[in-house]
Protein backbone atom coordinates (compact mmCIF):
# COMPACT_ATOMS: atom_id res chain seq x y z
CA UNK A 1 0.00 0.00 0.00
CA UNK A 2 2.85 2.41 0.84
CA UNK A 3 4.56 1.81 -2.50
CA UNK A 4 1.49 2.76 -4.49
CA UNK A 5 1.03 5.95 -2.44
CA UNK A 6 4.69 6.84 -3.04
CA UNK A 7 4.21 6.31 -6.77
CA UNK A 8 1.15 8.55 -6.77
CA UNK A 9 3.04 11.21 -4.80
CA UNK A 10 5.98 10.98 -7.21
CA UNK A 11 3.67 11.28 -10.23
CA UNK A 12 2.03 14.37 -8.71
CA UNK A 13 5.40 16.01 -8.09
CA UNK A 14 6.72 15.20 -11.55
CA UNK A 15 3.46 16.44 -13.09
CA UNK A 16 3.76 19.67 -11.12
CA UNK A 17 7.38 20.12 -12.28
CA UNK A 18 6.36 19.56 -15.88
CA UNK A 19 3.52 22.06 -15.55
CA UNK A 20 5.77 24.69 -13.98
CA UNK A 21 8.51 24.24 -16.58
CA UNK A 22 6.04 24.25 -19.48
CA UNK A 23 4.16 27.29 -18.14
CA UNK A 24 7.32 29.29 -17.47
CA UNK A 25 9.27 29.07 -20.68
CA UNK A 26 11.28 32.17 -21.38
CA UNK A 27 9.53 34.65 -23.59
CA UNK A 28 12.10 36.63 -25.61
CA UNK A 29 9.61 39.50 -26.01
CA UNK A 30 9.35 40.00 -22.23
CA UNK A 31 12.52 41.67 -20.90
CA UNK A 32 12.11 40.42 -17.31
CA UNK A 33 11.71 36.80 -18.41
CA UNK A 34 14.62 36.91 -20.83
CA UNK A 35 17.08 38.37 -18.29
CA UNK A 36 16.32 36.45 -15.11
CA UNK A 37 16.84 32.69 -14.73
CA UNK A 38 13.44 32.23 -13.06
CA UNK A 39 10.14 33.93 -13.78
CA UNK A 40 9.75 37.18 -11.85
CA UNK A 41 6.43 36.01 -10.38
CA UNK A 42 8.00 33.17 -8.36
CA UNK A 43 10.96 35.16 -7.01
CA UNK A 44 10.95 35.76 -3.23
CA UNK A 45 9.91 39.23 -2.14
CA UNK A 46 13.36 39.96 -0.65
CA UNK A 47 15.12 39.08 -3.91
CA UNK A 48 12.83 41.38 -5.87
CA UNK A 49 13.59 44.24 -3.49
CA UNK A 50 17.33 43.56 -3.64
CA UNK A 51 17.48 43.53 -7.44
CA UNK A 52 15.33 46.66 -7.65
CA UNK A 53 17.53 48.49 -5.13
CA UNK A 54 20.71 47.48 -6.99
CA UNK A 55 19.29 48.96 -10.18
CA UNK A 56 18.15 52.16 -8.45
CA UNK A 57 21.50 52.63 -6.65
CA UNK A 58 23.44 52.10 -9.87
CA UNK A 59 21.39 54.64 -11.81
CA UNK A 60 21.34 57.18 -8.97
CA UNK A 61 25.08 56.74 -8.41
CA UNK A 62 25.82 57.55 -12.05
CA UNK A 63 23.50 60.58 -11.96
CA UNK A 64 24.96 61.94 -8.71
CA UNK A 65 28.51 61.38 -9.94
CA UNK A 66 27.73 63.23 -13.16
CA UNK A 67 26.18 66.19 -11.37
CA UNK A 68 28.89 66.47 -8.72
CA UNK A 69 32.02 65.91 -10.82
CA UNK A 70 31.41 67.78 -14.06
CA UNK A 71 33.08 70.97 -12.90
CA UNK A 72 36.26 69.27 -11.63
CA UNK A 73 36.41 67.04 -14.71
CA UNK A 74 36.05 69.96 -17.11
CA UNK A 75 38.69 71.99 -15.27
CA UNK A 76 41.29 69.25 -14.68
CA UNK A 77 40.65 66.78 -17.50
CA UNK A 78 39.26 69.05 -20.19
CA UNK A 79 36.13 66.91 -20.58
CA UNK A 80 33.09 67.47 -18.35
CA UNK A 81 32.01 63.80 -18.66
CA UNK A 82 35.42 62.24 -17.93
CA UNK A 83 34.49 60.66 -14.56
CA UNK A 84 31.00 59.83 -15.78
CA UNK A 85 32.35 57.90 -18.78
CA UNK A 86 34.84 56.09 -16.56
CA UNK A 87 32.07 55.07 -14.14
CA UNK A 88 29.83 53.82 -16.96
CA UNK A 89 32.71 51.86 -18.48
CA UNK A 90 33.19 50.04 -15.14
CA UNK A 91 29.44 49.67 -14.54
CA UNK A 92 28.97 47.60 -17.70
CA UNK A 93 31.32 44.75 -16.61
CA UNK A 94 29.72 44.94 -13.15
CA UNK A 95 26.28 44.34 -14.65
CA UNK A 96 27.71 41.50 -16.73
CA UNK A 97 29.24 39.91 -13.63
CA UNK A 98 25.94 40.37 -11.78
CA UNK A 99 24.10 38.61 -14.62
CA UNK A 100 26.65 35.77 -14.60
CA UNK A 101 26.34 35.25 -10.84
CA UNK A 102 22.55 35.49 -11.02
CA UNK A 103 22.43 32.69 -13.60
CA UNK A 104 24.96 30.44 -11.85
CA UNK A 105 23.89 27.83 -9.32
CA UNK A 106 25.12 28.46 -5.79
CA UNK A 107 26.85 25.07 -5.68
CA UNK A 108 28.94 26.02 -8.70
CA UNK A 109 29.85 29.34 -7.10
CA UNK A 110 30.94 27.59 -3.91
CA UNK A 111 33.24 25.29 -5.90
CA UNK A 112 35.57 28.07 -6.97
CA UNK A 113 34.85 30.70 -4.31
CA UNK A 114 37.26 29.12 -1.82
CA UNK A 115 40.18 29.31 -4.25
CA UNK A 116 39.43 32.94 -5.13
CA UNK A 117 38.98 33.75 -1.43
CA UNK A 118 42.45 32.42 -0.56
CA UNK A 119 44.08 34.17 -3.52
CA UNK A 120 42.50 37.48 -2.50
CA UNK A 121 43.43 36.85 1.14
CA UNK A 122 47.05 36.42 0.05
CA UNK A 123 46.81 39.65 -1.97
CA UNK A 124 45.51 41.46 1.13
CA UNK A 125 48.54 40.18 2.99
CA UNK A 126 50.74 41.53 0.15
CA UNK A 127 49.18 44.98 0.49
CA UNK A 128 50.64 45.17 4.00
CA UNK A 129 54.08 44.58 2.48
CA UNK A 130 54.01 46.24 -0.95
CA UNK A 131 50.77 48.21 -0.90
CA UNK A 132 50.55 51.84 -1.95
CA UNK A 133 48.25 54.77 -1.24
CA UNK A 134 46.15 56.15 -4.11
CA UNK A 135 44.26 59.43 -3.67
CA UNK A 136 44.37 59.09 0.12
CA UNK A 137 43.03 55.54 0.02
CA UNK A 138 45.49 52.95 1.29
CA UNK A 139 45.87 49.21 0.67
CA UNK A 140 46.08 49.37 -3.11
CA UNK A 141 48.12 46.78 -4.93
CA UNK A 142 49.67 47.17 -8.37
CA UNK A 143 49.90 43.97 -10.43
CA UNK A 144 51.30 44.80 -13.86
CA UNK A 145 49.09 47.54 -15.31
CA UNK A 146 46.19 46.66 -13.00
CA UNK A 147 45.57 48.61 -9.79
CA UNK A 148 43.25 46.86 -7.39
CA UNK A 149 42.10 46.92 -3.82
CA UNK A 150 41.77 43.25 -2.77
CA UNK A 151 39.92 44.14 0.43
CA UNK A 152 36.98 45.27 -1.73
CA UNK A 153 37.09 42.25 -4.04
CA UNK A 154 37.15 39.70 -1.22
CA UNK A 155 33.82 40.77 0.33
CA UNK A 156 31.42 38.64 -1.78
CA UNK A 157 33.72 35.62 -1.46
CA UNK A 158 33.96 36.15 2.29
CA UNK A 159 30.16 36.03 2.47
CA UNK A 160 30.07 32.82 0.41
CA UNK A 161 32.76 31.15 2.52
CA UNK A 162 31.19 32.25 5.80
CA UNK A 163 27.80 30.92 4.74
CA UNK A 164 29.42 27.64 3.70
CA UNK A 165 31.29 27.40 7.01
CA UNK A 166 28.35 28.25 9.25
CA UNK A 167 25.98 25.98 7.33
CA UNK A 168 28.17 23.07 8.44
CA UNK A 169 29.13 24.50 11.84
CA UNK A 170 27.55 21.64 13.84
CA UNK A 171 29.59 19.07 11.89
CA UNK A 172 32.93 20.74 12.68
CA UNK A 173 34.91 19.41 15.65
CA UNK A 174 35.65 21.73 18.57
CA UNK A 175 39.42 21.81 17.98
CA UNK A 176 38.86 23.10 14.45
CA UNK A 177 36.47 25.72 15.81
CA UNK A 178 39.20 26.97 18.16
CA UNK A 179 41.64 27.07 15.22
CA UNK A 180 39.11 29.21 13.36
CA UNK A 181 38.89 31.60 16.32
CA UNK A 182 42.71 31.82 16.46
CA UNK A 183 42.79 32.58 12.73
CA UNK A 184 40.34 35.45 13.27
CA UNK A 185 42.62 36.89 15.97
CA UNK A 186 45.62 36.69 13.62
CA UNK A 187 43.68 38.41 10.84
CA UNK A 188 42.62 41.14 13.26
CA UNK A 189 46.23 41.68 14.35
CA UNK A 190 47.46 41.87 10.75
CA UNK A 191 44.89 44.47 9.76
CA UNK A 192 45.56 46.80 12.72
Amino acid sequence: MEISQEKIKYKRISKRKKNISSNYKKNPNNLKESIFPLPWTIWPYEAKILITLIGIWSILGICILGSSSWWVASREMGNWAYFLKKQIIWTIPGIGLFYFVLNTKIRNLLKFSRIIFYVLFFLIFLTNITGITVNGSSRWLIIGILRLQPSELIKPFLILEASNLFAHWDLIKNDKKSNFNNLLWVINLINT
